[in-house]
């Protein structure tokens, strides 16, 4: 039996709009066809070739899938909806990287989260060396007398 895949991301923006709106399968399963056609269309920004589809395949995943016992369905439910509230505060922080991180070749915005997590306020470090040091990089400084090289290399 060969499972159908109805979004191309479970945690896609209307993936997420249905767990969050509907508290129960059997919601889904009982709406009207048109309504949550025209809800797939909205929270999808009209971008599903097929709504209608898109809609029916919900509604057969709903009438299809298991019934939990009410005091274990709450338990998932109010797990699900605490998951799908982290989700939306990490896609907030997300929008909020700063460009000059996801700039740098390599770095994405998952890096760039990891990086800011770890630094946290960046203003505890008094200059670009601390930084540095505190992620275990040094720069070799290159001084003599009065003479301090514009250029250094890494280690």
């Amino acid at each position: 039996m060969t499972q159908e895949k109805i979004f191309s991301d479970t945690f896609s923006t209307t993936a997420l709009a249905i767990y969050g709106e509907f508290d129960s399968a059997e919601a889904l399963a009982c709406m009207d066809l048109q309504e949550l056609t025209v809800f797939i269309i909205v929270k999808g920004k009209n971008r599903f070739p097929n709504p209608d589809a898109v809609a029916k395949a919900i509604q057969k995943a709903a009438r299809s899938s298991y019934r939990l016992p009410k005091t274990v369905s709450d338990s998932v439910n109010q797990v699900l909806s605490i998951s799908i509230t982290s989700i939306k505060v990490l896609e907030a922080q997300m929008e909020l990287l700063p460009n000059v991180l996801i700039s740098i070749p390599g770095i994405g915005p998952v890096y760039s989260a990891e990086i800011m997590v770890e630094i946290a306020d960046i203003n505890r470090f008094s200059n670009q060396a601390e930084l540095a040091k505190y992620a275990g990089l040094a720069w070799t400084q290159y001084q003599s007398g009065n003479f301090e090289s514009q250029t250094t290399s890494l280690f």
